[in-house]
């Protein structure tokens, strides 16, 4: 995509603050239905594995049409995929609003999640491609600040709303900010043509890949409920396996793949991409639990639980500048592993909490977990963009944002399956909000956690990796056409 970066300070400032709405709007429409997860389960009578769907839903469909929409703006250029995004994302929120049931809530879900993904695919890449080089630590930080407040703003606002009007009404306040987003980005995101003009989306590998998402978290997410013995899981096992097996095949056959395996075998991206992955999947796992540990163990009404998580966002919110700012003079290698080992403690406290545990120890436990996760992002994010070629930018930016909502994908359904594995089949419902003196509810929140304390520390490993291939076996490469 040829444009010569912005030098305007003030158009500068506009288009950070526009790419960063998309980040807002993302984090926003996630984090404001989580607490709301427990009311939408007793206001349609399902369980914490149907309802989990809703979250999941999105998560899914974004993992899958990510990468079909970074190519496409390498295409078709950055600003048609990115307003686009945002008006499909407003028709869905008026859709989930209106859903009456529970399988229509889940399927507008999913269509909100194709506008979310178109925007948030390009969003990183616009910020290399048309911002100056010297400033995109800085603006990767405040991608972070605004998925921050997104996060923040979210648990607060969804409870608020749940508790005073309705769980209807957390999907209609998008629509105003999206409707502002295209007005604003309308007027001040430059035209660029694609650097790939003529091209084709490989539409056949797309459905593979969903099909094979599809069936890992229906595994994932059933296998508390069935056996491994049970059709259901076979089934989605075997849809898994194959599928996954002939999209990756699939790609390393065709001239114009979906997913471009060559930046995966430069492994600086790769490994940089794996830690980004397990960084999600820690982060939203826990965001997921959190809800339910304090309106189902503790008894707080969603409202107040809804105040309590904006704790670790409001601390994201203060590092995300300094993280990437710090990047930019210092460089990445530091941060991100002091980042990782924080996050291996963070959940080890965490994983220690029960009925009885202060709640300014949670909440400081939660800060910390959001500190670490946030001093890690946008470091290792403009890292990861630092080293994808000019003319795959595009692609690069939709594939490390990919790798992260498949972390969160994962991170939802693993830490559910683990907390719905451990808790009483009495009290999988979560309409049936118990009194705060179960040990069996407090053993499955352990269990979870301890499960992110692995997960934390692949992280750490993948983010040594990456920054010591970085700096040893490839310490000249800028562009990433020789990692290796």
């Amino acid at each position: 995509m040829t444009f010569h970066p912005i030098e305007d300070k003030r158009l500068q400032k506009l288009v950070n603050f526009e790419i960063a709405l998309g980040a807002f709007v993302g984090t926003l429409a996630t984090n404001i239905v989580n607490i709301s997860l427990p009311t939408i389960s007793s206001y349609f009578g399902v369980d914490t594995g149907l309802v989990s769907w809703v979250a999941l839903a999105y998560l899914l469909v974004l993992c899958s049409t990510i990468v079909v929409f970074g190519r496409l703006a390498d295409i078709s250029g950055f600003k048609k995929i990115f307003l686009a995004g945002f008006a499909v994302f407003t028709l869905a929120s008026l859709l989930c609003g209106l859903s009456n049931n529970i399988p229509i809530l889940i399927a507008s879900r999913a269509l909100q999640a194709v506008g979310g993904a178109m925007f948030i695919a390009v969003g990183p890449a616009m910020i290399s491609t048309i911002l100056p080089a010297e400033i995109r630590g800085r603006s990767m930080g405040y991608l972070s600040i605004a998925a921050a407040v997104g996060i923040a703003l979210g648990p607060g606002i969804g409870g608020y709303l749940t508790t005073f009007l309705s769980w209807r009404s957390i999907f209609f306040v998008n629509i105003p900010v999206c409707v502002f987003a295209i007005i604003l980005g309308q007027r001040i995101i430059p035209n660029c043509s694609g650097s790939r003009i003529g091209e084709k989306i490989d539409i056949r590998g797309a459905i593979l890949l969903t099909a094979s998402l599809v069936g890992a978290i229906v595994a994932m997410n059933m296998g508390h409920h069935l056996s491994l013995q049970s059709p259901m899981i076979i089934a989605s096992i075997l849809l898994f396996l194959t599928c996954g097996c002939a999209f990756l095949l699939r790609q390393g056959r065709i001239s114009e793949p979906l997913v471009d395996l060559d930046l995966f075998r430069r492994k600086c991206f790769l490994y940089a991409n794996m830690a980004s992955m397990m960084s999600m999947l820690v982060f939203s796992g826990a965001m997921f639990l959190l809800p339910f540990y304090l309106q189902v163990l503790l008894g707080y009404p969603a409202d107040v639980a809804g105040l309590i998580l904006m704790a670790p966002p409001l601390a994201m919110m203060f590092i995300a500048s300094f993280a990437g700012s710090f990047a930019d003079r210092h460089g990445t290698r530091g941060i991100c592993a002091a980042a990782s080992i924080l996050a291996v403690i963070s959940f080890f406290l965490l994983s220690t909490i029960d009925q009885s545990t202060s709640l300014l120890l949670v909440i400081a436990y939660m800060m910390l977990m959001g500190s670490s996760i946030t001093m890690f992002i946008s470091p290792n994010m403009s890292f990861i963009m630092g080293k994808c070629p000019e003319q795959r930018k595009g692609i690069g930016s939709s594939l490390t944002m990919g790798m992260r909502y498949l972390g969160s994908m994962i991170g939802v359904a693993s830490f559910g399956a683990v907390y719905s594995a451990y808790l009483p089949e009495a009290m999988q419902g979560a309409s049936h909000l118990v009194s705060p003196a179960s040990t069996s509810i407090a053993s499955a929140f352990h269990s979870s956690f301890f499960l992110g304390i692995f997960f934390s520390f692949l992280m750490l490993i993948f983010s040594v990796m990456a920054q010591w291939m970085s700096c040893y076996i490839c310490p000249n490469s800028k562009d990433g056409t020789n990692l290796i």
